[in-house]
């Protein structure tokens, strides 16, 4: 069993690093399927266990914020029916079904080891930092790893800079915790300097604004709410000296500064790069190590702690001021210099900034124009919007440039365009939820600041009785414990926990048990928190190597309920965890089923084109009907059968098939090409073609490829003469004749297939209730039937 604690959260780390370098971004069909299937099975297997071994609490902790993450995967599944893009919506939802699993899972470790929380900090270590490691080898050795990058930037092994640079970001306040900590032997307290360092040396190389935005924001909460600050002040400043040091060395070379160098360049430079990284750990493991022995050997006075916490203090406050004096003294000034950067993030008509060392001081941004778009999309149907995923083919009417996009860099424009009102005011109650269960998870048992006015344990009688009160004592007694709560914000209250905070600053303290596990759960916090802000202004939700593990830290900590609540368990009837075990396991197969029917689908739809290349047209249609039912709304495999019809000289039935694929997305620019392609260069209708090629240029107008189809139906419309010609001298009776009979066969052979199929299936008809009914005389009774016969044959040779 002590094994089992030590090697499973490096275990859980190693998974997650493993989901992350194999979806990547999850725009891979294939790659984002399969782990999607594994994460949902192997989070409903951990939430099973939970259920069958693990003590159920006096309250389900985490339930509610499990419920509205559900909801919204049910939601997204739901807007399969509206969508604008069906087979993207679905995508969507299996992604969130994975996520639901991931949840589960977390509240399951949760419940089933509560005073483990540094088994969740471990492995969030292990999976950010596997990859930070494996990004610095590759930039470090690019001849070993076949690296054909022709981009300084930081962006492998993830292909996005910004996911690269988040998950450095996310390790950075589990760095310092790991650092400052006073329990744990020395050597593995030690750890927390170098592994920051390796944390921001990878998150400064991937040139990420945003994530180094997020990293301050959760470092100055983790500051502001764990009380180790001296401790974290000594690791963050110690990694962030030896960051600048390999950073400025680093930037002074154009091998690694610059894009598109020499391969043999970047290679003597990247092992430089290397020898400067080694230096790096060592020398920070021994400034931990250092650290470690001296505050063991020499603990500083209370009063000397005390003064370097208000010198800290002071130095953190007059950080913003004179970065407010340095604006003030440049040449905009201070409210021109606000006013630049405003514009310069928020226009819909920047560029993007470079890709070099000098993006991290720039304030220019695509995510202006990416808002705006996902704004106009969301105006068309503000209640429920474009469908989940939908943004990437609904902003192609809006968008003013012919790159495509599939996010819109950031999670409320993205729902808003997506799901609608409905989808944000799921989101907006998923964060107030898991909110109100953070703070009940880290709350002190006593009085704290995190805690609010006035904390209470399950040793008070009230607190222990409340979850047992009926339902109309508990209403009865809301209004008192508003009040109660609202005593919290008494200028007096306020001004003497301002006087403690500051008077307490450095102090040490023993740390107990419960305070311990605080402290972790409050690491999470802000893991999450910084994952959340970077999620605000990018699409790093959709990934899945950085969402999971926010999502393992979140669940966590909603799941853990109150510490002074870790004793109070009973277990539910047995009968109770078994139906809920089997409800999971149900639960979870039937949504692997449906994650893995878009890559059957998908599978089914390119053994076919192999074999219809192989001219096996039999075998081919039929795994192309097969792929149309695995996959029902996607017009991929339609397209392909399609395909396989026109082979077959079906081409009435290919232009039935793609008829449908328009009317199952008549939103997607895609159908009306794939229509308008097959009738100008397959049944040559230029009319037919130039519709419909017009009708996908009016919702993707910016599209070149479109335009130029546009062009050349248009250019192979009929014309009419612009003069009339000259009339001639009439023939004489026998030319006539057959001058006649010549025009007729001119003018039957002008007929598109179309067009005649068309006369021939009205002639069948009427041919054949003549027939029927007997209304035909003897003499032509013959020749109809032969005509008859004639349009039969010519129907089933067209496919008609």
């Amino acid at each position: 069993m002590v094994r089992l604690r030590r090697l499973g959260p490096l275990a859980l780390g190693a998974g997650l690093a493993t989901v992350a370098l194999i979806a990547k971004g999850g725009t891979e069909l294939a790659t984002a399927t399969w782990t999607e299937i594994a994460v949902t099975l192997v989070g409903a297997a951990i939430a099973i266990v939970a259920l069958l071994y693990a003590p159920t609490r006096q309250r389900r902790w985490g339930g509610v914020t499990l419920a509205l993450l559900g909801a919204l995967a049910a939601w997204s599944a739901l807007s399969i029916a509206w969508s604008v893009a069906p087979a993207d919506s679905w995508a969507e939802a299996n992604r969130l079904a994975s996520y639901v699993a991931l949840m589960a899972a977390a509240i399951g470790i949760a419940r089933l080891a509560p005073e483990r929380g540094r088994a969740a900090l471990t492995a969030v270590l292990v999976a950010c930092l596997a990859i930070c490691v494996i990004a610095l080898f590759e930039q470090s050795f690019p001849a070993a790893t076949d690296s054909t990058s022709v981009l300084a930037r930081l962006r492998e092994p993830l292909g996005y800079f910004n996911a690269l640079g988040l998950m450095a970001a996310l390790a950075v306040p589990a760095c310092l915790w790991l650092g400052a900590r006073r329990d744990g032997p020395p050597g593995v307290r030690a750890l927390g300097y170098p592994l920051l360092g390796l944390a921001l040396i990878t998150l400064v190389f991937s040139y990420s604004r945003g994530a180094l935005l997020a990293m301050a924001i959760g470092v100055i909460f983790w500051f502001a709410v764990v009380p180790l600050r001296l401790r974290g002040l000594v690791v963050l400043l110690s990694g962030a000296l030896a960051t600048v040091a390999v950073t400025a060395w680093a930037f002074s070379q154009d091998a690694l500064a610059k894009d598109r160098q020499p391969l043999a360049d970047r290679i003597a430079a990247g092992h430089s790069l290397a020898l400067w990284l080694v230096l790096m750990l060592v020398v920070l493991m021994a400034v931990g190590m250092g650290v470690g022995w001296l505050s063991e050997r020499r603990p500083l006075s209370p009063q000397v702690r005390r003064i370097s916490g208000v010198v800290a203090i002071c130095l953190v406050a007059l950080l913003p001021v004179a970065g407010i004096v340095a604006l003030s003294l440049s040449q905009r000034g201070l409210p021109g210099s606000v006013s630049n950067a405003w514009n310069s993030f928020f226009s819909t008509s920047a560029t993007a900034p470079s890709y070099g060392p000098d993006r991290l001081t720039a304030t220019g941004s695509k995510r202006g124009s990416y808002w705006r778009e996902a704004e106009q999309v969301w105006s068309q149907d503000k209640l429920l919007g474009a469908g989940a995923g939908g943004y990437a083919t609904a902003r192609l009417r809006y968008r003013n440039d012919a790159v495509d996009v599939r996010h819109a860099h950031g999670y409320v424009p993205q729902s808003g365009a997506d799901l609608g009102l409905v989808g944000l005011l799921i989101s907006l109650g998923l964060l107030v939820a898991w909110l109100v269960a953070a703070r009940r998870s880290t709350r002190r048992p006593g009085l704290g600041p995190w805690a609010g006015a006035e904390g209470t344990t399950m040793a008070d009688p009230v607190a222990a009785e409340a979850p047992t009160r009926p339902m109309t004592e508990r209403l009865r007694a809301w209004p008192d414990s508003v009040v109660r709560r609202f005593r919290g914000f008494d200028r007096n209250r306020i001004g003497h926990r301002a006087r403690a905070t500051y008077g307490a600053a450095g102090s040490a303290s023993a740390i107990d048990a419960v305070e311990i596990a605080r402290l972790e759960l409050l690491t999470l916090v802000a893991v999450v928190i910084t994952f959340g802000v970077h999620s605000a202004i990018d699409w790093t939700w959709a990934f899945p190597g950085t969402a999971l593990i926010a999502l393992l830290a979140a669940g966590y900590v909603a799941g853990h309920g109150p510490l002074a609540d870790l004793g109070a368990r009973r277990s539910a009837p047995v009968e109770r965890r078994t139906a809920a075990a089997v409800a999971t396991a149900v639960i979870a197969l039937v949504a692997a089923w449906g994650i893995w029917q878009p890559l059957r689908a998908q599978n089914a739809a390119n053994s076919s084109q192999a074999l219809l290349a192989e001219q096996r047209t039999g075998d081919a249609l039929l795994l192309a009907r097969d792929a149309v039912r695995r996959d029902p709304v996607s017009p991929d495999p339609l397209f392909q059968w399609a395909a396989v019809e026109s082979q077959a000289g079906h081409r009435l039935t290919a232009v039935a098939i793609l008829q449908q694929a328009v009317r199952m997305q008549p939103e997607n620019p895609e159908t009306w090409r794939e229509l308008g392609t097959f009738e100008l260069d397959t049944l040559n209708q230029p009319s037919a073609a130039y519709a419909a090629l017009r009708a996908a240029s009016r919702l993707d107008p910016k599209s070149p490829t479109l335009n130029q189809e546009r062009i050349a139906a248009y250019r192979r419309l009929p014309r009419r003469p612009g003069k009339a010609t000259p009339a001639k001298a009439a023939p004489a009776k026998g030319k006539a004749k057959a001058t006649k009979a010549k025009s007729k066969s001119a003018k039957a052979g002008a007929q598109t297939p179309t067009a005649v199929a068309a006369k021939c299936r009205s002639f069948v008809r009427k041919a054949q209730g003549q027939l029927r009914s007997g209304g035909v005389k003897a003499s032509k009774a013959a020749k109809k039937r032969a005509k008859l016969s004639k349009c039969q044959a010519l129907l089933r040779r067209l496919g008609g």
